[in-house]
């Protein structure tokens, strides 16, 4: 005996009908999305059971559900099913019924289904300009947040003389000499640029015993915005004529890594002197 399904889909559920040759309706029942619910109507029919359903928004895991299990899908798209549009009685039990019905007379308006490849490439191009998109949007929603950022900065960069102090050094502009500023605070309170570098940890770990001495890598102590902003600056300055010498001198015996820490600190150093003197009312170095 020849047998008929309809379904009329819809995102987290389903109307399955199923008919027989002469169409009477042997199951017409409403379930969840998914194999083990679909199966609990139709795991019983014969393989190469036809199944007609409507193009609606993502079908295609019904599709793999449908070949993947031996039955023969049929796509209609919904505007062309002029039955179902056009039905007095409108609902999801009948519009199922009515597919099946519709591929029992051989009277349903089909569409293409694209073959697994063809529907695995699709998905993945889909994935891939919805990525994009999204990429996109989150970009233009941070270019709105750091423009008001960066107007602010700039408003405490005009208003605060040491900043133009400070962006004499090389790789030092406004937003790094605040950084700066903000984490430092009073200038004066550091005795020296020693214990200002060793306060900002870019001084080295000293280990003794007896009469060995051993330095080590920098503590990291201390602020850890103040070390990121500097060697950072110290990626630019190290190719200027004030460092270039030096960063290669100390690149070659220790590397690179190394030598960019000690640019880092030197510009700390250069930054403190400049410091003080603005401070003290003297003219910068």
């Amino acid at each position: 005996m020849s047998v008929y399904v309809g379904i009329d889909v819809h995102r987290k559920r389903s109307q399955v009908a199923v008919i027989d040759q002469d169409g009477r309706v042997l199951a017409n029942r409403n379930v969840n999305n998914g194999v083990t619910p679909i199966l609990s109507v139709i795991g019983g029919l014969p393989p190469g059971t036809p199944a007609a359903f409507e193009a609606a928004y993502g079908w295609g895991w019904l599709v793999e559900l449908l070949e993947d299990y031996g039955f023969e899908p049929h796509l209609v798209h919904p505007l062309q099913c002029k039955a179902i549009a056009s039905a007095r009685l409108k609902n999801d039990k009948v519009d199922a019924a009515i597919l099946a019905q519709l591929l029992r007379a051989d009277l349903l308006p089909e569409a293409w289904i694209a073959p697994p490849a063809v529907r695995q490439l699709r998905a993945l191009l889909r994935h891939r300009a919805e990525v994009v998109s999204d990429a996109l949007a989150l970009i233009d929603a941070l270019e709105s947040v750091t423009g008001r950022l960066d107007l602010e900065v700039r408003q405490h960069a005009r208003s605060d003389p040491r900043v133009k102090v400070l962006t004499q050094l090389p790789g030092v502009g406004p937003f790094t000499a605040l950084v700066l500023l903000a984490e430092i605070g009073d200038i004066t309170r550091f005795a020296s640029a020693r214990k200002l570098a060793s306060w900002a940890g870019l001084t080295p770990t000293v280990r003794g015993s007896d009469r060995t001495v051993r330095h080590g890598h920098i503590s990291k102590q201390g602020s850890v915005w103040v070390r990121w902003i500097l060697c950072e600056a110290a990626q630019k300055a190290k190719h200027s004529p004030q460092f270039a010498a030096s960063y290669q001198s100390i690149a070659r015996r220790r590397g690179t890594k190394i030598a960019t820490t000690a640019i880092a600190r030197k510009l700390l150093t250069r930054a403190y002197h400049l410091l003080t003197d603005a401070a003290s009312g003297g003219a910068p170095h």
